[in-house]
């Protein structure tokens, strides 16, 4: 049975994601500007750490959490003396990872919590997935919706009508393929989830977040890896299969779509062609991206011992100037668009070497002895995938809370705890 604790948690985790991705609603104005995920994830400090409080042998990764916890809080208040409400925007999103990470840890996880989770997952990445093609037809302003998020979201979009979610929505989108097709692979699905994930596959590419299209290519193979290693031979040929009929499909869906004239496929077959071009020349986007990282870190390096150690105070202005296209000088804010050099701006070496081993060890551990005997063993594969895709996307994006789900099943899968001997997979 899953605790009404558990339940209550990633319920909160699952209505966030929602009031992200759906609702425009103006943040309260008391002394911060506080938006209704803040609200969220404050419920859910309060039942982390309700949990928190009974653990008695947290061993390394609590220390490491709670070690992370204590550099981006402290900077926070610093950051806050210094630069009042700026500060807040700045640990927003920290603030919601940790507690979701947090939440996760002091969790016992088995099976149906599992179970529970992805139910959810599924649930949210398909009506992700139908929004994506509304989005597609018509923005919500433009018939009266004010209350549900706009299209027009996306600086980085540059007037492409394709790209109508997030990069961090779509790599949901992603995870979502390597989720199913290990599940198929596992238990034969009802052919529902084969036409999911299908669409699921031709939005992930039309949406071009070419970030997100690395980090799926690298989650397959590192799936393929480890049913490799793990020498599920009988599952890596499911999976090869399940692979080939996605892609035989979306060939198919295509062609059709091209005879047809469904779409305006001149304007996709150009939108795609310029996106994959740009990210194998390294133009536009790509490369001011990785022109920012030097910024980051010369930035960091020359701000003395203190920001070495935990990093500069949230709220710390990071603008720049630029040239446009006419000669004249923009001056910009923006962040590292590097989640690995990101960390290490706000929570220096300390905080850059807990964040990282934390991820590390979750990932590596899954190939651990521990692990065999874990009651989340036959999720070991699939759970590894997507971590690998996480750490791929974190080198152009930062990092989003819903990814810690699979890094709190990470843990759990690696430990030694095991109550059931047998596999369950409860259909959805």
């Amino acid at each position: 049975m899953v605790s009404t604790n558990f339940k209550l948690g990633i319920m909160l985790v699952f209505s966030a994601l929602y009031a992200e991705t759906f609702l425009n609603i103006p943040p309260l104005e008391i002394v911060f500007q506080i938006y209704i995920e803040d609200i969220i994830f404050l419920l859910l400090l309060l039942v982390t750490i309700s949990k928190l409080l009974h653990i008695t042998n947290g061993g390394l990764k609590f220390g490491l959490w709670l070690g992370f916890a204590a550099i981006i809080f402290l900077n926070f208040f610093i950051g806050y003396s210094q630069y009042g409400t700026a500060a807040g925007v700045s640990f927003r999103n920290y603030f919601y990872c940790w507690v979701t990470g947090a939440f996760m840890l002091g969790s016992e996880l088995g099976e149906p919590e599992a179970n529970f989770i992805i139910k959810y997952w599924l649930i949210f990445a398909v009506i992700l997935a139908v929004s994506v093609i509304f989005r597609w037809l018509i923005d919500p302003a433009d018939i009266g919706l004010s209350w549900i998020k706009s299209n027009s979201w996306d600086i980085d979009a540059y007037e492409d009508k394709l790209r109508v979610i997030s990069s961090a929505l779509a790599l949901i989108l992603a995870q979502t393929i390597i989720v199913l097709l290990f599940l198929d692979s596992r238990e034969n699905l009802p052919v529902r989830w084969k036409y999911i994930v299908i669409l699921l596959a031709i939005e992930v590419i039309v949406l071009q977040h070419r970030s997100v299209w690395l980090a799926l290519m690298c989650g397959v193979a590192a799936g393929i890896f480890a049913l490799q290693r793990h020498q599920n031979r009988k599952y890596m040929r499911k999976l090869l299969g399940r692979l080939a009929f996605v892609a035989a499909a979306g060939v198919g869906i295509g062609f059709v779509i091209a005879i047809t004239g469904l779409v305006n496929t001149d304007y996709l077959v150009e939108s795609l062609t310029s996106s994959a071009v740009n990210a194998i020349n390294m133009d536009t986007t790509v490369a001011a991206r990785m022109n920012a990282w030097p910024f980051f870190l010369d930035k960091w390096q020359s701000s003395g011992i203190g920001a070495w150690a935990i990093g500069l105070p949230f709220g710390t202005s990071m603008v720049r100037e630029v040239y446009a296209s006419d000669g004249s000088v923009i001056v910009e804010s923006f962040f590292a668009h590097n989640n690995y050099v990101q960390v290490l701006f706000d929570t220096g070496i300390l905080g850059s070497f807990s964040f990282t081993l934390f991820y590390i060890l979750a990932t590596l551990k899954l190939f651990s002895k521990e692990s065999e005997m874990s009651e989340l063993h036959a999720r070991r594969d699939e759970i590894f995938a997507v971590l690998i895709m996480q750490l791929v996307y974190y080198i152009a994006y930062g990092m989003h809370y819903s990814n810690f789900l699979w890094l709190g099943l990470a843990w759990a899968a690696s430990s030694a705890i095991k109550k059931n001997t047998t596999f369950v997979y409860v259909r959805h």
